[in-house]
């Protein structure tokens, strides 16, 4: 979609109902290089693993949805 968060992190997201809510979107941008959107979203997904170190669970489930 062309879009990054730019701020992922565990505190960012909620999942209420199957549905996700997103916070905190002031460095969220829309990217038009698919380069540059590539190498972003591969950042938000690194970070959003880091924030979850402590939860191995929910930690090897996004691994497995992002790989």
């Amino acid at each position: 979609i062309g879009f990054n968060h730019g701020d992922v992190k565990s505190s960012n997201f909620f999942l209420f109902n199957q549905e996700l809510f997103v916070f905190d979107l002031d460095i969220a941008r829309k990217r038009f290089l698919r380069s540059r959107v590539k190498n972003k979203i591969i950042k938000d997904q690194q970070r959003i693993l880091k924030s979850f170190e402590g939860h191995e669970k929910t930690r090897d489930a996004l691994t497995r949805r992002f790989y």
